[in-house]
């Protein structure tokens, strides 16, 4: 009998100590991914543009109504998701859009961002958007802290005329404001650098000049002393 409350014993504490596995999504994105893709596909069913509250430094508060105000001009259904780029670890956020639609189950645009960059995916069937081309043009022509308003207007604006897939150049893509003021920095370091090394090179000239001057002096008063012997 107390062998068989033993084995008993030892079976409950093996199966309290016993690790839960961790099962992936549909999606191959793990249980966490899944579970936040299934709790905001919930609030998206309410309202289409979903704005997270640790962003509230990099997000002004009219932010979603700008945003469906801008994309209602597409005449689409969209679903955006407005996240910090990590959260509880890295954001796939192409594999995330995905996920939200394998959620919410209704076709549509998609579109994950961040502060600065995000991604637009369509799915379903409906109107044929070249959301993806669209939104790689509207980030190359905007700096890398322009913000999710600008973004998407960019995106809606790209659409509108034509011109999805036609990206700027690298080099000559808008600067980000912490790059325009590091660059404000290197230039008034150079110009500092610039007007000490002036100020250097002046003194020497005239350090020089007075020795000279000194000497040729020195050399007069000689030359007199030597005349009036």
């Amino acid at each position: 009998m107390l062998r068989i409350a033993f084995m008993l014993m030892a079976a409950v504490l093996l199966a309290l100590t016993t690790p839960a596995p961790v099962h992936a999504d549909p999606a191959g994105n793990t249980s966490a991914d899944g579970l936040r893709a299934d709790r905001i596909a919930r609030a998206l069913r309410e309202n289409p543009v979903y704005v997270t509250d640790h962003m509230l430094r990099a997000v002004t508060p009219d932010t979603g109504t700008r945003i469906a105000r801008t994309l209602d001009r597409l005449d689409v259904p969209y679903y955006v998701v407005i996240l910090p780029s990590s959260l509880g670890g890295y954001l796939d956020q192409e594999k995330f859009a995905a996920l939200l639609y394998d959620h919410l189950g209704r076709p549509g645009l998609y579109l994950v961002l961040n502060a600065g960059r995000g991604t637009a995916q369509m799915f379903g069937g409906g109107r044929s958007l070249r959301a993806e081309d669209a939104w790689r043009s509207a980030e190359s022509r905007l700096a890398s802290d322009a913000g999710p308003i600008a973004l998407v207007e960019k995106f809606v604006q790209v659409i509108g005329d034509g011109t999805a897939g036609q990206d700027l150049p690298a080099a000559q893509r808008p600067k980000s404001r912490t790059r325009i003021e590091l660059d404000r920095r290197d230039r008034q370091e150079a110009a500092a650098a610039d007007a000490e090394g002036t100020a250097r090179i002046g003194g020497t000239v005239i350090g020089a000049a007075g020795v000279i001057g000194l000497l040729a002096g020195v050399g007069r008063v000689r030359s007199r002393r030597g005349g009036n012997r």
